[in-house]
């Protein structure tokens, strides 16, 4: 059983109730519990699943997760080694021909000038088991498990009354919630009942696709290392995923014709891993497991039956797997939403409702920007494969020593540089613009605007090094203030009570080589720079009075 759940029956009220222990469900527990604010989560799953799943932690997530005091540190050991884990590989089998490779995303030293977190690759089991370990050392959050959550309707003060019920007793209980927070996959029983459409965008593919994964327990070191191997042939496209070299391994490929399920037995798909592989070697078979890709978001996160209701994850958006952008958006889903709850239950603002609202309009710009790309990566994928398959045909060996016909193949894989780096699609996405996020993402630039992350850079505090995005703690705004800014306050705190950290450079941090400085725009007569909770830019200002009409701005949602 995991330390952090319960064998007794849910309490019948509780501050936030969760639905879904999934990582963006327990990242929203510890993100409340953080700020003293107490949680029940509901998993109807009665033990965790450990099947891989999801694998790609970008460093937006990474830097959330530090600021809310998980150690990164912690993920990191239980992950893949960047040595391991950096590479793509297009080959005709593992130990046939590759056709050519790219870097798997930034995992390289240097990508640290823009952020301390770098990406990185973990097996969802692992990382859920990372944070419930988190969430239970609150002692603010409880998962009980085997729960299924069935309905609600709001009751006094707007609360919302849910009934949840024991899948082994069919036992019922009503719980009562300020807030309820659906975290609950796909397939949100709570998205139907909260009255929240969904929405289909068009697409080149269909918006729902069947595929199988295999995870296979195999030591498979004696191949090259590398995070993805991509197996084109003249059939079709299918995919290894590296998970642990030494001990984990998914096999995954779409059901194009829509066979029926009863055809994938072990028999048949060792067959296709001995082909992909290229020669008989030892692995086991742990499990086989159909699922289905769907391409759609949410017409709105926050429902209009019950106000203090919302969807956070894919309860919220579903992406196609390509590229990785589904657990990452749902983290930052959670990031945004419980600084707003806990500015609203600490009193900040008086306009609560249209504080909630900005979470919707914040957020969703962003998912569908993610799921365009997640479209445009499979599409691409694709269209990779098609160009190996029609160009090497049946006897790849032979077409193969063709220098034209090689050339091509490297030509298609080295020009889609957008399916190796998706860092602008990461830390550079912007709350509130208008303006479209380069094609795949990356090219990613720190720079000082209103609605984005504030720029990373390594200064010094109080003797320590630190970045500039540990300044800000998520209980407060920060103000940064330029060198000359004359009788700069060393305390601040608004008219309305919003709590606001002061810090000017050269007094209070130290930019040794000026390289931050120059990114947030903070050099000489530059004025000040105000920062959310959540790390993003509010604005800019040039006197306290204006730092304070962007914060009673902010507080109005």
């Amino acid at each position: 059983m995991d330390s952090a759940t319960s064998t007794a029956d849910p309490p019948s009220k509780t501050f936030a109730l969760i639905i879904g222990a999934g990582p963006v469900g327990l990242a929203t527990a510890i993100f409340l519990a953080r700020y003293g604010l107490r949680s029940v989560v509901l998993e109807r799953q009665k033990v965790r699943t450990d099947q891989p799943k999801a694998h790609a932690i970008n460093p937006r997530t990474m830097e959330i997760f530090r600021q809310a005091g998980i150690s990164t540190d912690a993920i990191r050991v239980l992950g893949a080694s960047p040595a391991d884990a950096d590479v793509v590989r297009w080959v005709e089998s593992l130990v046939g021909i590759e056709y050519g490779n790219f870097e798997y995303e930034r995992q390289d030293k240097g990508v640290k000038s823009v952020t301390p977190e770098p990406f990185m690759n973990i097996a969802q089991p692992k990382l859920e088991a990372a944070l419930l370990h988190t969430a239970q050392r609150t002692g603010l959050t409880t998962v009980y498990r085997g729960w299924q959550w069935q309905s609600c309707t709001e009751v006094q003060d707007g609360n919302t009354h849910s009934v949840a019920i024991n899948l082994d007793t069919e036992k019922s209980v009503s719980i009562e919630s300020k807030y309820l927070l659906a975290c609950n996959g796909a397939h949100s029983r709570a998205r139907v009942a909260l009255d929240i459409p969904m929405e289909v965008p068009s697409s080149p593919f269909p918006t729902e696709m069947t595929y199988v994964s295999v995870e296979i327990r195999a030591d498979w070191r004696k191949y090259k290392s590398g995070m993805l191997w991509i197996v084109a042939t003249a059939n079709d496209i299918k995919t290894f995923i590296a998970y642990d070299r030494a001990s984990c391994w998914v096999f995954m490929f779409a059901n194009m014709d829509n066979s029926p399920i009863e055809k994938f037995t072990s028999a048949y798909c060792r067959t296709l891993i001995d082909t992909a592989v290229g020669e008989k070697t030892e692995y086991e078979i742990v499990r086989i497991v159909p699922w289905t890709a769907h391409l759609r978001i949410a017409s709105y996160y926050r429902s209009k039956r019950f106000p203090r209701a919302f969807l956070l994850g894919d309860a919220a958006h579903v992406f196609p797997n390509a590229g990785g952008l589904g657990l990452n958006t749902g983290v930052a889903d959670s990031h945004n939403l419980t600084w707003k709850i806990y500015t609203i239950e600490s009193g900040w603002t008086e306009n609560a409702d249209s504080l909630m609202d900005s979470y919707s309009r914040e957020r969703r710009p962003i998912a569908e920007a993610n799921l365009k790309q997640s479209d445009r990566n499979q599409f691409d994928v694709m269209d990779i494969s098609r160009t190996i398959s029609t160009t090497m045909g049946a006897d790849p060996q032979t077409q193969y020593q063709d220098p034209e016909k090689r050339r091509k193949i490297v030509d298609v894989i080295t020009n889609n540089v957008h399916l190796k780096d998706h860092l602008n699609l990461q830390i550079g996405y912007v709350y509130g613009s208008d303006e479209d996020i380069p094609a795949g993402g990356c090219h990613f630039k720190p720079r000082c605007v209103t609605g984005g992350r504030l720029p990373h850079g390594w200064i010094r505090r109080d003797g320590k090094v630190q970045s500039t995005l540990d300044l800000v703690s998520g209980f407060t705004f920060v103000v940064f203030a330029a060198a000359d800014y004359p009788d700069f306050p060393s305390e601040l705190m608004a008219p309305s009570g919003i709590p606001v950290t002061p810090l000017q450079l050269n007094r209070d941090i130290f930019d040794d080589d000026g390289s931050w400085s120059k990114a947030i725009d903070l050099q000489e007569g530059r004025g000040l720079a105000v920062i959310r909770p959540d790390q993003h830019i509010l604005g800019r200002a040039t006197t306290i009075s204006e730092v304070n009409e962007l914060l009673e701005k902010c507080m109005k949602g």
